[in-house]
């Protein structure tokens, strides 16, 4: 078996839903996986498949397990329901369902940023033709915003040595965001 061939039989053992199709002796990669646009799919199909084929490959661990907790209740909600069968009012419902229970305008949000992230995803892999939550409003939201006790500040710098505790003594002194620090170089700072 050359090189070629091995290439081909990894492929078709990694992603199970894709076809490798022989075209005139080379292959050629068919990327129309899953079922056409319209096809009876159900949302926790969708909400799955956006997880482990997206939302794992593309965000960060933490934003992950956000996504895999609020998967969960949309769900509970959505479950086996045909992806066609969703409305803007249905999605309407989840919001007041969801304020009615006490959640936050910042969590609601959150979830319907997922919602629609998961059909504007299967939109574009052809898996649905219509997207329930555009024009979908969000909810107005407090800012969260959070300050270091005195305590805290000393933890930070009791336990940072060196150039980290210079940054954020920084950080600290500015307000500047701990991610921006080490981008600075000397020309950016007036020392007269």
């Amino acid at each position: 078996m050359d090189n070629g061939e091995e290439s081909r039989l990894s492929l078709r053992a990694a992603r199970p839903g894709f076809r490798v199709a022989q075209c005139g002796g080379a292959s050629a990669l068919d990327l129309h996986s899953g079922p056409a646009p319209g096809a009876a799919l159900a949302f926790s199909v969708l909400a799955d498949r956006y997880l482990k084929e997206h939302a794992a490959l593309h965000k960060k661990p933490r934003s992950y397990l956000r996504n895999v907790a609020s998967t969960k209740l949309l769900k509970v909600v959505f479950g086996e329901r045909l992806l066609k069968n969703i409305t803007p009012a249905d999605v309407h419902a989840f919001i007041l369902h969801r304020k009615e229970q006490g959640k936050s305008g910042a969590t609601i949000n959150g979830e319907i940023a997922l919602l629609s992230h998961m059909f504007t995803w299967g939109n574009k892999l052809k898996l649905i033709a219509h997207h329930p939550v555009r024009g979908v409003g969000y909810l107005k939201a407090r800012r969260r915003e959070r300050y270091l006790t005195h305590e805290e500040i000393q933890q930070l710098l009791n336990a940072s040595t060196g150039d980290l505790q210079d940054m954020v003594i920084l950080s600290l002194g500015t307000g500047m965001r701990a991610s921006y620090t080490p981008q600075l170089t000397f020309h950016l700072f007036c020392l007269s």
